[in-house]
């Protein structure tokens, strides 16, 4: 069986695309999930795509009609029922304190069969991540509003007890037509921690995870300060950090490889702006500022000074990377 996947209309498999609006078909068959009913509630209409920690499908609220995004955690992952509950916490106190620029998550469940699902608001835009692929590198008033608003809402978190502990350019989305940030993956990094060895390695991105963390050390706030500064990195020169952590995780323990200054790539980057970057990405968490809410004051006096003398702002960037997509 095959569906139209903008008009859900059901086709045989012989069929390619929807006689009414041409639209290529889904086919049922390919995916298990795919036409399923979960936990009674959400019907599962096609795969939006995959991550390192399950893979992410659309699906409609069978009470509203509305549509949501159901991400299915890896088998692999280990979890009890208290795990669940705290991930479902972490990410219900993130969404309280910022609803405005961090994913709503709605529920954390088990399927019938006992696999950990995440119901979560669907979103249309594109990740930081797509932008970086089509850009290479973003202009510097564009790369410190978005580092700004990222700041803002991992301050907002941490102000109610919630550490990300696992961003990375895929889980900060760029919505709206004000092109406002939203943050993805609160509390998975949670499931993520309870896996190990190879699966553990493939669930982090160590060019993005502070040092400590990599260790297996308590985090707070200056964990996802490092992050900050490497995402802001990559923005900058268009990859992260390169430090030992690429090596492998249990390199950890290492002394990191110096990234490159960001003036040395970059000599129109103002030094006060590198050395933010730079402090923000110190191997001991101690030498990076005192607390996300520093930061953000520092990205806003930043963001003034360097934008006043440029009109080039993110919703131009995002409209320019578009039109490459153009015919």
């Amino acid at each position: 069986m095959k569906r139209c996947p903008d008009c859900c209309r059901i086709y045989d498999h012989r069929a390619a695309v929807c006689q009414v609006d041409g639209t290529t078909l889904d086919d049922l068959n390919a995916d298990p999930l795919v036409g399923q009913t979960i936990s009674k509630r959400y019907r599962v209409v096609r795969k939006l795509g995959g991550g390192s920690l399950g893979p992410v499908y659309l699906a409609e609220e069978l009470a509203t009609g509305n549509n949501v995004a159901v991400k299915f955690l890896l088998k692999e992952l280990h979890w009890d029922a208290e795990l669940v509950k705290q991930c479902w916490w972490d990410a219900r106190f993130a969404t309280a304190s910022n609803p405005s620029s961090i994913v709503r998550v709605y529920e954390v469940d088990r399927t019938d069969e006992g696999r950990v699902f995440i119901v979560m608001e669907c979103l249309e835009g594109e990740s930081l991540a797509e932008l970086l692929r089509l850009e290479g590198v973003l202009e510097l008033g564009p790369a410190l509003r978005l580092a700004s608003q990222i700041a803002n809402s991992l301050a907002a978190a941490f102000k109610a007890g919630v550490t990300h502990r696992n961003l990375k350019p895929h889980d900060i989305m760029i919505v709206g037509p004000d092109h406002r940030i939203k943050l993805t993956g609160f509390g998975v990094a949670r499931f993520r921690e309870t896996a190990s060895g190879v699966a553990q390695a493939g669930l982090i991105a160590p060019e993005y995870t502070a040092p400590e963390q990599l260790k297996g050390d308590n985090v707070a706030d200056r964990a996802d300060i490092y992050t900050l500064g490497a995402v802001l990195y990559a923005m900058l020169t268009g990859s992260a950090p390169s430090t030992a952590a690429r090596q492998g995780a249990e390199e950890a323990g290492d002394l990191r490889a110096a990234p490159a200054p960001l003036r040395r790539m970059r000599p129109e980057i103002p030094a006060a702006l590198e050395q933010f970057v730079m402090r923000a990405i110190e191997p001991r968490p101690e030498d990076r500022q005192n607390g996300m809410e520093q930061c953000l004051e520092t990205l806003r006096n930043l963001t003034k000074s360097v934008v006043a003398g440029t009109a080039t702002d993110v919703r131009s960037v995002i409209a320019w990377s578009h039109s490459l997509l153009s015919p």
